[in-house]
């Protein structure tokens, strides 16, 4: 599917949200509703943290898929999980909820990050992100 049908299908879905953000950038993330619903689809897993220039229909910056716990749904119940491994595995803890995002971006001559929070650049958030 082409970035312009994708985008194009996540401003239609009821269950994912566009902000707009700064110089053509919209951040695409799922809606509270689709949370609370557990309306999980290809779309709404990958609408989190994902930050596209509208104007270039490029893609950003982008976090990772909604990710589930162990037994949340069948594809993640134990022994699905440890059969479709892909080894070595690397395990994190997830110590909050803050998502901070950061991608390189070429200006002028050099290059620069560009950061942001959940779903904007701009904000306390993002400006600490960047900070750190």
């Amino acid at each position: 599917m082409y970035l312009e049908e994708y985008i194009d299908n996540m401003r239609q879905s009821p269950y994912i949200k566009e902000r707009i953000c700064t110089n053509g950038v919209s951040s695409f993330n799922f809606t509270r509703q689709a949370f609370f619903k557990e309306h999980w689809t290809k779309l709404t897993t990958r609408a989190r943290g994902l930050f596209i220039d509208t104007h270039t229909n490029s893609i950003k910056a982008r976090g990772f898929d909604k990710f589930f716990t162990i037994g949340e749904r069948r594809d993640t119940e134990l022994d699905r999980v440890i059969e479709n491994f892909n080894y070595p595995v690397n395990c994190y803890v997830k110590e909050n909820g803050y998502l901070g995002i950061c991608a390189g971006e070429k200006v002028d001559s050099s290059y620069r990050l560009w950061c942001a929070s959940k779903s904007t650049d701009t904000g306390w958030y993002a400006a600490r992100f960047e900070d750190l």
